[in-house]
């Protein structure tokens, strides 16, 4: 539905409940007016099945997309409370049902010591990932996700392996915001289409954020991103640390590779830039 006007049913989206000629009214009875596949495993399997889908990586929604609903609260036992329940709700109630549901953990965003601490527990009950805000000082009062202070965290992660992932549009506050005469359609059209390039705002902060460089195997995942911008963003970084950056301190250079068969990002550091 856009703007008022019920779309014809998207390619690929036939298995997942999606009918062109649905109204509210007739799914009342189903998990805020949305098809059971998107809420029931088994379902969600069949779905997956009609639409020729392998494995599902699993995302909070309710939570938020990194979790902010809970790393909004300022009561720690409260949060991590949230957290486990929702941690363990996907290993019983989806990876129990099929190892085609690929489960990824929420955590404390602060103090350190609770987020690593809920890390490990998580991935010890099967969690294959982790799911961590970009900004989470745009959550409540905590470091910027720069500072030292989180390298416990990035260093278990470095250590154990696992992706510490970042998902488009976690962060509203980086998104341009509708202007207040748009319909719901349009507002939700805007949403959806500068969601995926909010992360290249993020990306940037990690180019220069020397986290890659004190952890330089740490797994990054930035999701629904898109990567028609990457080629160009990277290129950039690098021209322009090169212009404007502290050259006394040693320049990060960026070299991308974009190939089909191997895409990755590496930093090398040069000292002694004159």
């Amino acid at each position: 539905m856009l703007d008022g006007g019920w779309a014809a049913t998207p390619p690929g989206w036939r298995g997942l409940g999606w009918r062109s000629d649905a109204r509210p009214e007739s799914r009342a009875a189903t998990l805020g007016g949305g098809p059971t596949t998107t809420y029931q495993p088994a379902e969600r399997l069949q779905a997956m099945d009609v639409d020729r889908v392998d494995y599902s990586v699993l995302y909070p929604t309710v939570a938020g997309l990194a979790g902010k609903t809970f790393g909004r609260l300022t009561d720690l036992e409260l949060e991590v409370a949230c957290v486990q329940a929702y941690n363990d709700c996907l290993i019983e109630e989806w990876v129990h049902v099929s190892p085609r549901f690929i489960p990824q953990c929420l955590v404390p965003i602060w103090p350190v010591e609770a987020t690593v601490k809920e890390l490990r527990r998580a991935l010890a009950r099967g969690h294959r990932g982790v799911i961590f805000p970009a900004v989470p000082m745009h959550l409540r009062e905590v470091p910027h996700i720069n500072e030292p202070e989180y390298d416990p965290f990035w260093a278990t992660c470095q250590e154990l392996e696992v992706p510490v992932c970042f998902h488009a549009g976690a962060s509203p506050q980086i998104q341009f915001p509708a202007y207040k005469d748009l319909s719901p359609g349009l507002a939700a059209a805007l949403s959806a289409l500068t969601r995926p390039v909010s992360s290249v705002q993020v990306v940037a902060n990690f180019l220069y954020s020397r986290i890659l460089m004190r952890f330089p195997t740490l797994k990054i995942v930035f999701t629904e991103s898109s990567l028609g911008w990457g080629a160009y963003e990277l290129e950039t970084a690098e021209a322009v640390r090169c212009v404007q950056g502290n050259r006394g301190e040693g320049e990060a250079h960026l070299h991308v590779s974009l190939t089909p068969q191997r895409r990755e990002t590496s930093v090398a550091r040069h000292h002694g830039a004159g």
